[in-house]
């Protein structure tokens, strides 16, 4: 439900994410004093992702065909950010050779959109 760049879950394990982080917004905070390092990390990592395409690892395929369906942005990228694009992420996704099937099959739906 909701559009297609509405609130989905994250795609990237906590412990996956990178080791260097520094805290920034109150989400993130508040996350660090009642929950674990790996939470905060994750938070970190993911924090200019704004499209529900970017969190590929925890979509299945017929939640991406919808998103994509619908006009989700597989270029879609935070303001003034640095951050990949969701298209970016998949075809990371899709050249790693550890990747989860399931995500690696999500990430060629965004590659070949």
């Amino acid at each position: 439900p909701g559009s297609a760049e509405g609130g989905e879950g994250s795609s990237q394990a906590p412990e996956a994410a990178g080791a260097g982080f520094e805290a920034g917004p109150e989400a993130e905070v508040d996350a660090e004093a009642g929950t674990t390092l790996a939470v905060l990390r994750w938070l970190v990592a993911t924090r200019t992702w704004i499209s529900c395409l970017h969190y590929l690892e925890m979509l299945d395929a017929a939640r991406v065909e919808h998103l994509l369906a619908e006009g989700a942005d597989i270029h879609a990228r935070a303001p003034n950010s640095q951050g990949e694009s969701p298209l970016e992420r998949a075809r990371g996704i899709v050249a790693d050779p550890g990747a989860d099937e399931r995500a690696r099959a999500c990430a060629r739906l965004v590659c070949d959109a």
